[in-house]
């Protein structure tokens, strides 16, 4: 037997009911509203309060975002113009991570320092917090031309170039 549609004219009142109903509801979810609020006092008109403000990013984070600007996209066309980047600081020393660099786009001084003072910073607000790390220890894994860009080497690669200093 054929599926027959509904004729035209009981959908629309089915239509109708819907929105019938969802406009009651809505009224009375705002009556409601409106009598909770003159209940508690507060002036339904009054503006509500805003949400506390997020707080600002930590200066060490700021960093870290001024780190991968100056990196940006890490372009090679060898090896050898990749560097692997400590940052951040673990709460039982040593960095956070390492970051895949290239001396053919970056500025080396100006991004070692940056990842210096980061470091110092991530370090004093880890003492000042009291956070905990799972000391495992970061090893520089080192960094690579792969497809014109620098990358972390795969774990246990040889002939990465790690680290900034160009003699590693």
């Amino acid at each position: 037997m054929p599926h027959r549609l509904p004729h035209p004219s009981r959908r629309i009142a089915r239509t109708t009911r819907r929105w019938a109903v969802s406009t009651v509801i809505g009224f009375g979810l705002g009556l409601s509203l409106a009598a909770c609020a003159a209940a508690s006092g507060a002036d339904p008109a009054a503006p509500q309060p805003r949400a506390a403000p997020q707080p600002a990013l930590s200066k060490a984070a700021e960093l870290q975002t001024a780190i991968r600007i100056e990196i940006g996209q890490p372009r090679c066309t060898a090896d050898s113009q990749c560097r692997s980047l400590p940052v951040g600081h673990k709460a039982c020393g040593g960095p956070e991570g390492h970051l895949a660099w290239s001396t053919a786009v970056s500025d080396e001084t100006r991004l070692l320092a940056l990842a210096r003072e980061q470091s110092e910073l991530r370090r004093q607000e880890v003492e000042a917090r009291g956070l905990m790390s799972n000391c495992q220890v970061q090893a520089d894994p080192g960094a690579v031309c792969r497809q014109g860009l620098c990358v972390l080497a795969p774990a246990g690669a040889a002939g990465a170039s790690g680290g900034a200093n160009p003699a590693r």
